[in-house]
């Protein structure tokens, strides 16, 4: 017994310390990151694509289904991602605004986008043409603006209503400046949800929503705090809201009425005409209407025939032969000699079983 007792407890303690090596063993759990994807204010549509950065590797890929979008980021090959490295997420072509952090849990975020704002990597700012004037574009051409409520190069532009009106010109990096714009004058600053927005001569940039296309400005002098941007970093307040569409022009007089054409001249003779069905089988004629023939009289009965003759008697038959006697009374004593003699037997066998 005390053999086994020992045996049990090598066991039991082996076990014991082979768990924490198991735990550690375990590999970190990816974080999963769930929301609502929003595009331009709105849901973003059904298989939308929204995938997830951590640095220059593309972590995640999943589609939106119903406004919503979910996935897990795992590990990557050669184990890349560390604890607390930064995630930044696009809708479809489109940087959101939202950032994450790869953790071993991950979290509920809700993503916003808009199609006015920079695609992923660093901004582009360009010079275009309003009117007579010079103001920055990105480098789709799309127009720029500022707010001048912002304070030392911080937006002062937070809430929700805010950013989806006048979304932010975010860059991955420093921006770069095209032609007629000064370098110098380019930098970022981190906007209070995190994001990287562009910045000239210290003022963040903004796009208006419903800009559209490359020479739009209908952000232009809005509220008396939002202009757009000269290429010495100053908004130019005297460039005008874009006019509303005009009316439309009165309908046109009706044209005048053609001349009547010639006549045609006779048409073909037409085709011979198919040829007319078979006619309809005559009906049977009636049957005549001759006489019955009247019955025939009956005949006479005939005279009944005479009585035949009696006949003779036969003859008597002879006597038969008369049988042996005692014939039967032999064949039972036979019979019972046949059981003396059977039992007889029967009686020596058994008695010389038992000697």
């Amino acid at each position: 017994m005390t053999k086994f007792k020992i045996l049990a407890w090598l066991a039991v303690m082996t076990l014991l310390l082979s768990l924490p090596a198991a735990v550690l063993a375990q590999p970190v759990m990816p974080p999963v990151f769930a929301g609502t994807a929003t595009l331009d204010g709105a849901p973003a549509p059904d298989g939308t694509v929204v995938t997830a950065w951590i640095g220059e590797t593309m972590a995640a890929q999943g589609t939106v289904n119903d406004g919503n979008y979910a996935f897990a980021i795992p590990q990557a090959a050669g184990d890349l991602f560390s604890r607390g490295d930064t995630i930044t997420f696009m809708i479809s072509d489109f940087q959101t605004l939202e950032k994450g952090a790869w953790e071993g849990d991950g979290e509920e975020l809700n993503l916003t986008a808009s199609s006015a704002m920079m695609m992923r990597g660093s901004a582009a700012v360009e010079q275009g043409v309003l009117g007579v004037n010079n103001v920055l574009v990105d480098g789709n051409g799309m127009t720029l603006y500022i707010f001048t409520k912002d304070v030392d190069g911080v937006s002062a532009c937070t809430s929700d209503g805010c950013l989806t009106a006048w979304p932010l010109l975010t860059s991955d990096g420093d921006p770069t400046a095209g032609k007629g714009i000064d370098q110098a004058l380019l930098s970022s600053s981190t906007h209070p949800n995190g994001a990287s927005q562009a910045t000239y001569a210290g003022n963040p940039l903004y796009y208006r929503f419903n800009d559209l296309a490359p020479g739009d400005a209908m952000g232009q002098g809005w509220a008396g705090v939002w202009w757009v941007v000269s290429p010495d970093g100053t908004g130019i307040t005297g460039a005008g809201t874009a006019g509303a569409d005009g009316a439309k022009g009165d309908t046109g007089d009706a044209g005048a009425a053609g001349k009547d054409g010639v006549n045609g001249g006779g048409g073909a003779k037409g085709e011979d005409g198919a040829a007319g069905a078979d006619g309809k089988t005559g009906a049977a004629g009636k049957a005549g209407a001759g006489s019955a023939g009247k019955d025939g009289s009956a005949g006479k009965d005939g005279a009944a025939g005479n009585d035949g003759a009696a006949g003779g008697a036969g003859p008597a038959g002879k006597n038969g032969n008369a049988g042996p006697a005692g014939g039967s009374g032999l064949a039972i004593v036979a019979l019972i000699i046949a059981i003396v003699a059977a039992v007889g037997a029967g009686g020596a066998f058994v008695m010389g079983r038992r000697s």
